[in-house]
């Protein structure tokens, strides 16, 4: 499993926050990991792994994190992480081809395939 990260490396504290690619990858090995299962362990394993930085940021991921049912889909949010990693991390996704749709910069939205 290959992610090609290097146009987010050297993006950061230019387009994106600092630690943004390396959020991403974390988010695409887990996403691409559960993917097989569904859309919602999908989500679940990526809300497990942002959970796990957020401490890791020194942040309560009680308060900085969520994960919610919506639009027939579900969406994982961490509104305290690197900016903009959520673009990121969608593309890291594709790369493995996983669809995951950032509604926000802080956000990805994952949707059953019918």
């Amino acid at each position: 499993m290959e992610i090609n990260l290097d146009y987010a490396r050297k993006g950061e504290g230019i387009y994106y926050g600092d630690g943004t690619a390396r959020v991403a990858e974390a988010v695409a090995v887990a996403g691409y990991a559960a993917a097989p299962k569904g859309a919602k362990e999908t989500a679940e394993a990526v809300y497990a792994v942002l959970r796990l930085m957020a401490r890791e940021h020194f942040q309560n991921p009680d308060m900085e994190t969520f994960m919610r049912e919506e639009h027939g889909g579900w969406r994982v949010s961490w509104e305290a992480g690197p900016y903009s990693w959520a673009y990121v991390a969608s593309e890291a996704l594709g790369q493995l081809g996983v669809f995951a749709e950032p509604h926000y910069n802080f956000d990805l939205c994952f949707y059953p395939e019918d």
